[in-house]
């Protein structure tokens, strides 16, 4: 006799197998592949120490790209001096500046620079009514310092520069 959901069911001996069998594939999961306690113990593990190994890994690379970043930023910009100084045929100052409209007189270059005409190649430098400001960058990160011995570069018409 095989009770299922209330009902009580007489078969003969030959179809208990078959019934056996169909009260098995009722069952939740019946044919699929479950994780056990302990495998799943074994991913979470596993997934720790790659994390653990990864994290400082991912911070490195994240320092190498912010150091990138600020090099490229302050060498394109001096690129980009050199360049109004020959197509403008005046001298162009580059300078470490805090507030973006004067040069701050420092070498420190990690709150941002700008880039102006310098006519009257005043020394130090000074943006001027006879100057015009070319271009202002920001802080290029938080992460990044950048200095240096020099608070200004002056390139002249001809391409050569001078660190003040």
């Amino acid at each position: 006799m095989v009770t299922s959901k209330g009902v009580r069911l007489r078969l003969p001996s030959k179809h208990m197998e078959e019934v056996h069998r169909e009260i098995i594939r009722e069952q939740p999961f019946y044919g699929e592949s479950v994780f056990t306690l302990v495998e799943l113990m074994v991913v979470l593990t596993l997934a720790a120490v790659v994390l653990v190994v990864g994290i400082p890994t991912f911070r490195d690379v994240i320092d190498r790209t912010s150091l990138a970043t600020a090099t490229n930023m302050l060498l394109g910009s001096m690129n980009a001096a050199r360049s109004e100084a020959v197509t403008r045929q005046v001298p162009v100052v580059i300078c470490a500046s805090s507030d973006g409209g004067t040069c701050s007189g420092n070498d420190d270059w990690s709150s941002g620079w700008i880039i102006f005409s310098d006519p009257d190649t005043n020394d130090p430098p000074v943006v001027g009514d006879d100057s015009e400001l070319l271009r202002v960058v920001g802080s290029p990160g938080t992460r990044v310092v950048l200095g240096g011995t020099h608070a200004y570069v002056r390139y002249y018409a001809n391409g050569s520069a001078e660190a003040l």
